[in-house]
């Protein structure tokens, strides 16, 4: 034991690290919409800092006001592939680095008609088919597209 400011110290403890326990996930959306990332860590007085990469995380640079747990971002087509990560730092300078993830930004609904009944639709990311939507008949289109 030892002591400090004239005071015998009881103890020693020392303070854990920060722990990301929640990661961020990869977004897909379209333009206008709005991309959310979610980061969590556990220790003491955490505080978050969130980046962003341009050039698939070779260099990374802080968001201005990206602070807290949430990120919220407009999604635009010059933002398509953009990766964000989040830093959470403890009081005690302990530091951890989230995984980052991806914002995709998709151009929408395009069909194909396979024959008169119907039509496969598939959302779109440049040329590349990202995911098979639906398999609709053309009024079921039709209705999903005016929404």
């Amino acid at each position: 034991m030892g002591w400090e400011n004239g005071g015998q110290l009881t103890s020693l403890s020392k303070q854990p690290p920060v722990v990301i326990t929640t990661q961020p996930e990869n977004y897909c959306g379209t333009v206008g919409g709005i991309a959310t990332f979610t980061v969590a860590a556990s220790g003491d007085r955490v505080t978050y800092q969130w980046q962003r990469s341009t050039d698939d995380g070779e260099t990374w640079s802080n968001i201005s006001g990206g602070t807290s747990t949430t990120l919220s971002i407009p999604i635009q087509a010059s933002v398509n592939g953009y990766l964000y990560r989040c830093i959470a730092k403890d009081y005690m300078g302990h530091i951890a680095t989230s995984q980052a993830g991806k914002l995709t930004v998709t151009s929408g609904i395009r069909a194909k008609r396979i024959s008169e009944e119907k039509i496969y639709n598939y959302i779109y990311a440049g040329d590349n088919v990202l995911k098979l939507f639906a398999n609709l008949a053309e009024d079921e289109l039709l209705n999903l597209m005016e929404r």
